[in-house]
């Protein structure tokens, strides 16, 4: 009997431990591929080499991280610096900057973002979504 009591303790330690480090291991992984992501997108130095949608994701990745003001500097300087946009992405680009002076409790500007993306790009249904539901608060 004396025998059996650390064997059951060290199992329902290992029982108890296990779910932690697994999930302490995930999010690591998850960490460390959103920063060398982010590492290779800030790399990118030639202009002709950026799509719209690696910038995108990479401000979704600063949003994600609530760095608010990295994520606006982004997208603004592609929205207001391209002037050969895709309307799709224009209204994307919109909305998501809609959303981060949303976050950021700057309702007037969020509601103009979100009006641009609605005219930018009509079929694009967040944009259409968006101030309906900002407005209702």
């Amino acid at each position: 009997m004396i025998n059996l009591i650390p064997l059951i303790y060290l199992v329902s330690l290992v029982i108890m431990l296990t779910p932690i480090a697994l999930f302490l291991i995930i999010q690591i992984i998850k960490f460390n591929y959103q920063e060398l992501y982010l590492t290779k997108a800030l790399e990118i130095k030639d202009h002709k080499s950026k799509n719209y949608k690696n910038q995108y994701y990479l401000a979704n990745r600063y949003i994600n991280n609530q760095s608010w003001y990295i994520a606006l500097n982004i997208l603004e300087n592609e929205v207001y610096n391209d002037t050969n946009i895709n309307l799709y992405w224009l209204a994307k680009y919109h909305n998501a900057l809609g959303f981060v002076f949303e976050q950021i409790a700057l309702i007037a500007l969020s509601n103009k973002h979100y009006n641009a993306a609605s005219k930018a790009y009509s079929a694009y249904n967040y944009a259409q979504q968006n101030p309906i539901r900002l407005n209702k608060h």
